[in-house]
């Protein structure tokens, strides 16, 4: 699921104004995704620290505190999913850029009721309704209007 998730996030990433972080938020990993951000530059001081006192290299140890059931395979699939899927998103743009940008812009206009809910089940039920509502609304606006 994470590969997954990972692939949206590449994907988004090789869009002109779109974030992963922005799907991250979307998909309800956003804070995970930052933790496993935040907890590496503290791995790498740890291998560091365990290599000037110790005078071993312990990667295991240095870097245990990284999440990295839930981070390789993102990173694997937003790499995937930048390189293969850019020359996609370049045709697209070339081709249909009306409705690659709409369907954008109103995606980005349905996550703004997520900041707004605490409880994340309720959160999640009535992002996702919203989103979806808007993005299908935009894509029948844009395919009735040519």
């Amino acid at each position: 699921m994470n590969f997954l998730r990972g692939m949206i996030m590449g994907v988004a990433e090789g869009v002109p104004g779109v974030s992963g972080s922005t799907l991250a938020l979307i998909m309800g990993i956003y804070e995970k995704f930052i933790d496993l951000l935040h907890s590496i530059p503290s791995a790498i001081k740890n291998v560091i620290k365990i290599q000037l006192k110790e005078k071993r290299l312990d990667l295991r140890t240095g870097l245990s505190e990284v999440n990295w059931g839930f981070g390789l395979p993102l990173l694997i699939g937003m790499v995937i999913a930048l390189f293969g899927f850019s020359f996609v998103m370049d045709a697209a743009l070339e081709s249909i850029p009306q409705y690659v940008y709409a369907f954008f812009f109103w995606a980005h206009l349905g996550l703004t009721p997520n900041s707004f809910f605490k409880d994340e089940a309720a959160k999640a039920s009535r992002v996702t309704d919203i989103h979806g509502n808007i993005c299908w609304g935009t894509l029948i606006i844009q395919l009735t209007a040519n």
